[in-house]
């Protein structure tokens, strides 16, 4: 594979996880199928994939400066969802992501009013681990088509 096909196949799998309705779950197999070997499709897919919630993120962070916005989000907030989030957010999110999808997930977590460390870690460790999952899955099947 030429350099040019390979940087196709990678933006083409990095974009697929990007989009909301497709994420991780088709990216990998995209990759797959574009070329990539199972390591560069599973990075490419998993990084496309937790782009967004860096995103959403800032994006909710900057929403936040506008006074109106703020106190319409606080609303939205209670005290006894954000203990919950604070002693089960961590789990909750590592579970829930590659379930939910990202963007979903990532907004549900910004609007709950889940602290944006904590997020992106489980969120970000989710994302590889089912990335990892998947590529395994689906080289383990080829493997046993083939064989």
């Amino acid at each position: 594979m030429s350099a040019v096909e390979y940087i196709a196949a990678a933006a083409l799998a990095w974009l697929v996880g990007f989009l909301p309705l497709f994420e991780i779950y088709i990216a990998i197999p995209v990759g797959l199928a574009a070329g990539l070997d199972p390591v560069s499709a599973t990075v490419w897919s998993a990084f496309g994939n937790i782009v967004p919630l860096w995103l959403v993120d800032l994006g909710y962070e900057r929403l936040r400066r506008v006074e109106s916005i703020d106190h319409y989000l606080a609303k939205l907030r209670r005290e006894r969802v954000e203990r919950i989030l604070d002693r089960w957010g961590f789990i909750a999110v590592f579970v829930a992501t590659p379930l939910l999808g990202v963007w979903t997930m990532a907004l549900a977590a910004k609007g709950l009013g889940m602290a944006s460390r904590p997020f992106l870690v489980a969120a970000s460790i989710s994302v590889g681990v089912y990335a990892a999952i998947i590529t395994a899955s689906i080289t383990l099947g080829l493997d046993l088509i083939e064989a």
